[in-house]
């Protein structure tokens, strides 16, 4: 949460956001050098578009929101079941 927070800042701010760009695209490369699949090389080059750039950002929140209630959901329930109470003592 506070990391989502601290990169919303962030990519809010014009200087910010350049850097953050190329920064995710420089890594996009990276990724796309170490691919030896050409569709898979094609759908790293489209995120490195300047409209694939933007849903692949929306993509990773989605993402990760969904992880976030998932394990969220089992954390709930394992703590549920490990701090039920027995029953009335005695």
């Amino acid at each position: 949460m506070i990391f989502g927070l601290f990169v919303s800042v962030q990519v809010s701010i014009p200087a910010s956001r350049d850097e953050f760009r190329k920064l995710m695209i420089d890594q996009l490369h990276t990724l796309q050098a170490r691919s030896s699949d050409p569709e898979q090389r094609a759908d790293i080059e489209y995120f490195t578009t300047p409209h694939g750039f933007p849903v692949g950002i929306a993509l990773g929140a989605v993402v990760s929101c969904v992880f976030f209630a998932f394990f969220a959901g089992i954390g709930g329930a394992v703590a549920a079941a490990l701090l039920r109470r027995r029953g009335p003592p005695g």
